[in-house]
Order: structure tokens, then C-alpha cells, then sequence
């Protein structure tokens, strides 16, 4: 703790970031059809 300066918080905010958004994709289909359809509709968000 003393290595952070006492104007310092620990708040990432204070940077600048507002907020943080984290997309989550799931699937219950078996096999590399359905994996390569799921990851391909989030790889193109």
C-alpha cells in the first residue's frame, strides 16, 4: 500500500473508463459445426 500515492485511488475510473462490457456466448449443440457458428457470430460483434 505504500507504493500507491495518497491522491491515488484504486477506482479504474479515474482513468477515464466508465464502465466495462463483457460479452459471453454459450451453447449446448455437440461438435465443431455448431462451435464454428457460435464463435464466428461473436468473433463478427
Amino acid at each position: 500500500m505504500d507504493e500507491v500515492s495518497a491522491a491515488e485511488t484504486a477506482f479504474p475510473h479515474r482513468a477515464g473508463n466508465l464502465y466495462k462490457i463483457q460479452y459471453l456466448i454459450g451453447w449446448k449443440e455437440p461438435g465443431v459445426e455448431a462451435e464454428e457458428k457460435y464463435l464466428g457470430d461473436i468473433r463478427s460483434r
